[in-house]
């Protein structure tokens, strides 16, 4: 897909495998200035768990390259390594960045041009079936794969947008992540039926941040930064 995969491994010396997280994080870790991005990463809360301060790592966590590093602990035997990964539990969240960063960017890329919102989820789902099948091939039998957000409720988008008519947040990027989300439930239920020896979950993210605006919860939202209107909060 067009985000970056970067990895994060908790494990133990053992190499009792935990848990192993996809996200859509930069893999790149040492991001500073005087390059020219926004992605900077020498502020003070990033080195907040170092003596030193920062250092220029996106993230405290393990990235691909650390990861690498216990490939070659395990070694070359592919038997040994998918007996490892077996162990492990795989939570997956990648399309997001598809969306924010490239499809409702008309202006640096041409993609909501050349697809419309049904076909450009098709060719994510079509991509994401790749990357978990070979996920599956490598040894992975527990994925927990998470769904879009309301991403069409995020401060960036109704700033570049503009809410929709009689909404409280942008209904074109949302039906789209939607489409999205109908997509990967079927491609789990695809996924369960054929690797019938592997445990595939869909976490349904973009119902779970559709909250009842009449709950208790959602009142207690707002304190939050969340964004309130009509029956439902956008987490």
């Amino acid at each position: 897909m067009a985000t970056t995969i970067a990895f994060f491994v908790a494990h133990e010396q053992t190499l009792k495998c935990h848990v192993i997280s996809i996200l859509e994080i930069p893999c790149i870790v040492a991001i500073i200035m005087p390059f020219f991005t926004l992605a900077i990463v020498n502020f003070r809360h990033y080195g907040i768990d170092f003596p030193i301060g920062p250092i220029g790592r996106f993230t405290n966590g393990r990235t691909i390259v650390d990861v690498i590093e216990i490939a070659v602990v395990l070694g070359n035997n592919d038997t040994v390594v998918a007996s490892y990964l077996s162990k492990c539990m795989f939570p997956v969240g990648i399309g997001n960045n598809d969306y924010l960063n490239n499809y409702f960017m008309p202006s640096l890329y041409a993609t909501s041009r050349k697809y419309t919102p049904d076909q450009y989820a098709g060719v994510l789902i079509d991509q994401y079936s790749q990357q978990l099948k070979i996920l599956y091939e490598y040894g992975a039998r527990k994925v927990a794969i998470f769904g879009l957000d309301t991403i069409g409720c995020t401060p960036r988008e109704l700033v570049e947008f503009g809410a929709s008519l009689g909404s409280a947040w942008v209904d074109e990027i949302n039906d789209a992540v939607q489409l999205f989300n109908d997509m990967l439930k079927l491609l789990v239920d695809y996924l369960n039926v054929n690797f019938y020896d592997s445990r595939f979950t869909n976490i349904n993210i973009f119902g779970i941040g559709s909250v009842d605006a009449t709950s208790l919860e959602a009142l207690l939202l707002p304190t939050r930064g969340a964004a309130v209107g009509g029956p439902f909060v956008c987490l």
